[in-house]
């Protein structure tokens, strides 16, 4: 045998089919990251439904879980709004009461007291009320 012969016989190993096979499956098993797990083939889980549909059914549950928070969200500041209207109408109401009653008391404290003022606290003392109507 000549050296040229000896070529041709690991060319025809080389390119045979089982060689080919032993070949690609140890380059598989060295190429994972664990050797003694079988690699995945990439695409569909058995059992379990597209992930496309469940990404698509994931965003469609966060819009509306977003649609109504912000729903609630509204609602929360309408009522707050609400509450403090209502609160600034009584304290304007008090302030005013409280200026009336200021006003009152400065005139009592000047000595100058009005008929109103007469007629709203002492109503039963009035000399022309008192008289009974026979």
């Amino acid at each position: 045998m000549n050296i040229k012969d000896d070529t041709e016989n690991c060319l025809r190993i080389d390119e045979s089919p089982e060689y080919t096979e032993l070949k690609q499956e140890e380059e598989a098993s060295t190429s994972g990251m664990s050797g003694d797990r079988p690699s995945r083939k990439a695409g569909r889980r058995v059992g379990r439904k597209s992930s496309k549909m469940d990404v698509r059914a994931k965003l469609e549950r966060s819009r509306q879980s977003a649609r109504e928070c912000r729903a609630r969200k509204k609602l929360r500041y309408q009522y707050l709004e609400d509450l403090v209207a209502n609160r600034e109408k009584a304290v304007f109401a008090l302030r005013d009461e409280l200026e009336m009653w200021k006003t009152l008391c400065r005139e009592v404290d000047d000595g100058k007291v009005s008929t109103a003022l007469k007629d709203q606290l002492l109503p039963d003392l009035d000399p022309v009320k008192a008289e009974p109507q026979d």
